[in-house]
């Protein structure tokens, strides 16, 4: 019977193929499918044999004829001698031979090994292989890797012994091995990124990019949008005021200029995210104005903004709304206690009211007034310091249900105070130094406060929407840094400081990320307000003696 090299039978189809010698003639027979006795079928299509076929039997005894085919199989069907029928061809006449004996069975298979210098190929690197019952078994080798996280132990054979190097992986294939192998670092800060390495060029996005400890604009990335100044041309603009509005979004600006007219003529208009005008400049109020300060407070109420403002010489306070399309509400005069009278802040609580913060410098008080969402003024204000303040010092917030104040009292201490949505019940916050800034955030607000020894840092306080103490004080940026006004954001609040425009940025539980500088100043009336988009600063420039403004990205250089 035919056998292959391999000792195994090749198969086509599902039917092995085998050939029988009857009588010298070679006759192809197809034998049953692998499945039925074979131990398994290989991927090249062979068939493992068993260890051996039974033995075929003899055929049946014709008359006549010669003697046939006696060998056996090597399948696990052993062929059977040739019967009368299909194989013997003894004889001149047509009888068959007379039938084979039974074949023999196939032979085993040989061992791979039988002692361990069978299996061994001599390499170091690779451990001692062994024989385990007649197999090959693989060795281990002798270099352990102390991180298989981030660091590769690599194996050198060295005349016919082993020599273990441990280094950084470069699992971005960068060229750059990781840092963060402790055995033996690279320099690359983030081998998951084959675009962060030493030398890579440094983006905006929050992230070292070329390895070297710093991010963005501390990596000389510049502040990104361009500063504008504020309104139409000429020399008499002041007072900017901002505020971002959620419905359309934009920012609103509010200012004055009084070059057109011996009037003052107040301005409201509205930019996008990109610094281009979606509203364009329009006056809103004229007022009569011969000498005294002007000044603007403007906020956002939930669907309309609120803007409070006073003419010193005519002793008033006034209020209106406008939405984000620039229409109008009615005009509010709210009445004061006092002469000499500045508005300090507008605010505007959950629920609808507003409340306007007017100081009186001749009586050194601070008088607030409830403006109902309908637009009814209360009957009464409400002295919401609790001893004699600096008037120019104060300001005022919302967060959440309640209104938040502070100034400056004549000890020249920082207070303040987290009021009712009714301006009633005080809670006291404890706070050092002197001019509180405060700004609202998504669950609370800040203060910031001017150090009251020269030469100490400003510091900052964060608290919870009634008032509990969240973190701080903690020392801002350096003591040039002067704390004008504050905004929430997603990640805790932007700080930004009057004289040069600078931002100090503080994340959660009081930690300070980035510090940047907006303009180089010197500047005086400095707002910010911030959306998910981004953010817009509005300053007075005391040089040019106009007001100006700029916007950026959320990551202050996109």
């Amino acid at each position: 019977m035919f056998r292959t090299t391999s000792g195994k039978i090749q198969k086509r189809g599902n039917l092995a193929l085998a050939t029988v010698l009857a009588g010298g003639l070679g006759v192809t027979v197809l034998t049953a499918s692998c499945s039925d006795n074979f131990t398994s079928c290989q991927a090249s299509r062979t068939c493992e044999p068993n260890a051996g076929g039974d033995g075929g039997s003899g055929g049946s005894t014709p008359t006549g004829g010669g003697s046939g085919n006696s060998e056996g199989g090597t399948d696990d069907h052993a062929t059977a001698g040739a019967s009368a029928s299909d194989a013997g061809m003894g004889g001149s006449d047509i009888d068959m031979g007379t039938a084979g004996a039974a074949g023999a069975g196939g032979a085993a298979p040989q061992p791979e090994c039988s002692k361990d210098a069978d299996c061994s190929d001599g390499l170091a690197c690779n451990g001692a292989e062994t024989c385990e019952e007649g197999a090959c078994q693989p060795g281990v080798g002798p270099c352990t890797n102390p991180d298989a996280a981030n660091c590769d132990a690599l194996c050198a054979e060295l005349n016919g012994s082993a020599a273990c190097t441990v280094q950084g992986q470069d699992k971005d294939k960068d060229g750059h091995l990781s840092s963060a192998c402790a055995a033996k670092p690279g320099d690359d800060c983030n081998d998951a990124v084959a675009a962060i390495h030493p030398g890579a060029i440094e983006i905006c996005d929050r992230i070292d990019n070329n390895c070297n400890g710093k991010i963005d604009l501390a990596d000389s990335l510049p502040v990104s949008g361009t500063t504008v100044a504020i309104g139409p041309s000429g020399a008499t603009r002041g007072s900017p005021a901002i505020a971002w509005a959620t419905d359309k979004p934009v920012y609103g600006i509010t200012y004055y200029d009084g070059t057109t007219s011996a009037d003052s003529d107040l301005y409201f208009e509205t930019i996008d995210q990109t610094g281009a005008v979606t509203l364009a400049p329009k006056a809103f109020n004229e007022l009569l104005q011969t000498a005294g300060s002007r000044t603007v407070a403007l906020t956002w109420g939930g669907d309309r903004f609120g803007v409070g403002w006073t003419i010193a010489d005519q002793s008033h306070t006034y209020f209106t709304t406008l939405t984000s399309a620039g229409v109008l509400g009615n005009l509010q005069d709210i009445p004061t206690a006092g002469s000499y009278v500045d508005v300090a802040g507008v605010a505007r609580v959950a629920g609808g009211s507003w409340a306007v913060l007017s100081s009186v410098a001749e009586s050194s008080t601070l008088w607030a007034r409830l403006v109902s969402a309908a637009g009814v003024v209360s009957t009464n204000g409400t002295e919401v310091d609790t001893a004699q303040a600096q008037p120019a010092s104060a300001t005022m917030v919302a967060s959440g249900s309640n209104f938040v104040t502070g100034y400056t009292n004549q000890s020249n201490a920082a207070t303040a105070s987290v009021w009712s949505s009714l301006l009633a019940t005080p809670v006291p916050l404890k706070i050092a130094g002197q001019r509180p800034v405060a700004g609202a955030g998504p669950n609370g607000f800040a203060v910031a406060t001017t150090p009251t020894v020269a030469g100490n840092p400003p510091q900052f306080y964060a608290f919870g929407a009634a008032g509990a103490a969240v973190c701080g004080p903690v020392n801002l940026a350096d003591k040039n840094f002067v704390p004008a006004a504050i905004v929430g954001t997603a990640k805790g609040y932007l700080v930004v400081s009057s004289g040069a425009v600078r931002i100090q940025e503080v994340l959660a539980n009081c930690t300070m990320g980035s510090l940047f500088t907006v303009d180089a100043g010197p500047a005086s009336n400095v707002g910010i307000a911030g959306s998910a988009t981004g953010y817009g600063v509005v300053w007075q420039d005391a040089t040019a003696g106009v007001p100006k403004r700029r916007v950026f990205g959320p990551d202050f250089c996109n």
